[in-house]
């Protein structure tokens, strides 16, 4: 029983050496600043952490957590000095397949192109806001001034959406540089939402990436 154990043990040994021989994990950190669009426009940044997987030398997969800070945002409810403030911050989940291209041989310059799925979790919702005196005033028409009176305070997105990924990295030694991208594949209004133009959010970074 022991010998057989002990069998078990070293053909697992063996096995785990030799896929560690040809697959190895790389964590990296990443930072990014860029614009979003989609209904809404302005500035945005990100960071966070990943753990690349090489599965081959072309390929491997990378798993990431991330932060989105998206600048504010001036949405008018209607042709008045009221606006929104405030802007949004994300929980960012990518999940990405990487392809590696090496340009030269026996260098550590390759071109990268990765595409994947992502989680986007809604953690700091912008919400709508308006003037109490202003649509108390008896000067605005009273259809406004209940809506706003409605409205202000409330989220202007929802919690959730599902996005695609896609990136082009140059990578040289343990740094990475490039650009990737959201998409987002889900309608974020929510019902009572002042625009009844769909908000389809996507964003463009150009990233810098340390691999350890």
């Amino acid at each position: 029983m022991q010998k057989r154990i002990l069998s078990f043990v070293l053909l697992f040994l063996t096995i785990t050496v030799a896929n560690g021989q040809e697959k190895k994990w790389e964590p990296m950190v990443s930072l990014s600043m860029g614009g979003y669009g989609g209904g809404d426009s302005g500035i945005t940044f990100k960071a966070g952490i990943g753990l690349g997987y090489r599965l081959s030398q072309l390929w491997s997969i990378v798993p990431g957590v991330e932060f989105i800070a998206a600048g504010e945002l001036g949405e008018s409810f209607d042709e008045t000095d009221n606006e929104d403030k405030g802007g949004y911050v994300f929980l960012h989940i990518p999940l990405q397949m990487q392809y590696h291209c090496q340009l030269l041989e026996d260098s550590k310059q390759d071109l990268i192109i990765g595409i994947g799925p992502s989680l986007n979790f809604t953690i700091d919702n912008n919400k709508y806001w308006y003037d109490h005196e202003l649509y108390n005033s008896p000067f605005l028409r009273k259809d406004f001034a209940e809506r706003a009176a409605v409205l202000d305070g409330k989220d202007k997105i929802k919690r959730f959406n599902i996005g695609i990924q896609p990136s082009v990295m140059y990578q040289f030694n343990h740094v990475r540089l490039g650009f990737d991208a959201n998409f987002g594949l889900l309608n974020l209004n929510k019902k009572y939402a002042v625009s009844t133009k769909k908000r389809y959010f996507f964003h463009i970074w150009s990233t810098f990436t340390y691999r350890f």
